[in-house]
């Protein structure tokens, strides 16, 4: 599914391969945070990159329930 998505970013929404991040530890934003982030879209603004898009992916089978929804935050 991760291969499809970053495929789906780059060729539907034309986001280019060096603004999407995989496997974002969650500290580079929260000081001692545990965790990662699934998929990172930047947009460059000037001299510096803005996060612009949050992806959290779970398989099909995964039922989002509120721990599930509590394990991104």
């Amino acid at each position: 599914m991760q291969k499809q998505f970053v495929q789906f970013l780059q060729e539907e929404l034309q986001v280019p391969i060096e603004m999407i991040e995989l496997e974002v530890p969650v500290s580079y934003f929260l000081e001692n945070a545990r965790g990662r982030l699934d998929k990172f879209v930047y947009c460059q603004n000037e001299d510096q990159l803005l996060p612009v898009l949050i992806i959290e992916l779970k398989s099909q089978n995964v039922q989002l329930t509120d721990e599930v929804y509590e394990q991104f935050f």
